[in-house]
């Protein structure tokens, strides 16, 4: 899991921007991600 900045991309007249502040990740869907538990759930 990484942080990184991007572009803030154009919006049109249908579209809306929404700004995050804080996110957070269960850690057990990270490891899930990496593939800790890939036997067990197989």
């Amino acid at each position: 899991m990484k942080s990184s900045n991007i572009n803030i991309p154009k919006v049109g007249d249908n579209d809306v921007l929404a700004e995050v502040h804080e996110a957070s990740i269960y850690q057990v869907d990270s490891k899930i991600n990496i593939g800790y538990f890939k036997l067990i759930l197989a």
